[in-house]
């Protein structure tokens, strides 16, 4: 569907990659603070990357919170471009429920 497909190249695109499956996933780089000269950056704006720490029991840590609400704040962005059929959708879900 549209709105999958919106979620799933939001993800590709903020992680840098070129597929989203376990295999493409990035590793988090450790000992590497974000924001740094050295946190992997998209080549064509020069922004950071999303990354996320798959660690047992970081999944609320704040590195993953924070890479989350960029994909949601780029679903909202870009959502209502892909016309009236997505526009619809994401109008009809609660800010809440994009974020689960």
């Amino acid at each position: 569907t549209g709105t999958k497909d919106l979620v799933g190249e939001s993800f590709k695109l903020l992680l840098g990659i070129q597929k989203l499956d376990a295999q493409h996933l990035p590793g988090y780089p450790m000992g590497i603070g974000e924001g740094t000269d050295n946190w992997p950056k998209d080549p064509a704006t020069g922004k950071d990357l999303i990354r996320f720490d798959w660690r047992v029991g970081k999944h609320d840590d704040s590195i993953n919170t924070a890479g989350l609400q960029r994909v949601v704040d780029r679903i909202r962005l870009v959502g209502p471009q892909m016309g009236d059929a997505a526009k619809g959708i994401l109008s009809a879900i609660l800010p809440s429920q994009i974020e689960k």
